[in-house]
Formats: structure tokens, C-alpha cells, sequence
């Protein structure tokens, strides 16, 4: 033990702070434009799965795992809409319950 030397490190890492980019007018985009833009992404992977889903049904050049694999797809990424969802509905609640 006595030869035995620690380096202490801090748990927590530190990021540069200088090198971060700066947002421009023309880049900025609202949070109600990124959600709405989310959902539309779902919308389309759900079209996407029930498309494929007919594929298969009618016959056509369908894989099932393809078909499996965009259900799969469409049903983790509304269940993350649901979830995010909530919790928005939770930070919303505790900021109409703080004193005013």
C-alpha cells in the first residue's frame, strides 16, 4: 500500500466549452416544429408497415422478416412518442402546481 499512488479523477467528465457552434436564425427550429416533425416520421413509418403488411397479404415480393421488421419499427417508435408524451404531460402538471 505504500507504494501505491492515486490519481483522484472527477467522476463526471468535463466538455470543452469553446468549441461549441453557434445556432442561426435560419437554423433554429421550435420545439412545436421538431414534435410535429416527429410525428409526421411516425405517421410515415406506420404507412410504411401497413404497406408492407398488405404486401405480404396480397402475395406480392413481401419478406416476412421485412414485414416484422417495419411493425417492430412503427410500434417502438410510438411507443416512444406515448412516453415522451407523458412525460411532457408530467413536466406541464408540476409547472401548473408550482406557487406562484
Amino acid at each position: 500500500m505504500n507504494g501505491i499512488k492515486i490519481n483522484p479523477r472527477p467522476i463526471m467528465p468535463s466538455f470543452p466549452t469553446n468549441n461549441a457552434t453557434k445556432v442561426t436564425g435560419e437554423d433554429k427550429q421550435s420545439f412545436g416544429d421538431f414534435l410535429a416533425d416527429a410525428v409526421k416520421g411516425i405517421e410515415g413509418l406506420q404507412a410504411d408497415s401497413g404497406e408492407a403488411q398488405d404486401k405480404l397479404v396480397r402475395g406480392d415480393a413481401a419478406e416476412l422478416h421485412q414485414v416484422m421488421i417495419a411493425a417492430e419499427k412503427a410500434g417502438i417508435s410510438f411507443d416512444l412518442l406515448l412516453e415522451v408524451r407523458k412525460k411532457l404531460l408530467e413536466a406541464y402538471q408540476d409547472i401548473i402546481r408550482m406557487p406562484v
